[in-house]
């Protein structure tokens, strides 16, 4: 079985200036830009709530620590006191 010529291929192979990648990727900017600008509104509130997704764990640990910390500190307090008056 005998092979089809190279200019038959399904996929030729085109040899592309040293250039067209920068192009391509100027165009796909350019575009980006175009889109998320006249969408302004809505790609703040996406951004809006993917911060606040990020944050709301470490917030919540943040928090959990503290107030441990905080009771752990008046519990610590309350049971000197005690300990202190009980002894002899």
């Amino acid at each position: 079985m005998a092979r089809k010529p190279r200019s038959a291929d399904i996929w030729p192979n085109q040899r592309r200036p040293w250039d067209a990648g920068l192009r391509e990727r100027g165009r796909v900017a350019r575009e980006c830009v175009a889109f998320v600008s006249t969408r302004l509104g809505a790609t703040l509130l996406v951004w809006l709530f993917t911060g606040i997704a990020l944050a709301l764990p470490a917030a919540l640990y943040l928090l959990d620590r503290n107030l441990a910390r905080a009771a752990g500190d008046s519990m610590r307090k309350s049971v000197g006191t005690q300990v202190g008056s009980v002894s002899r």
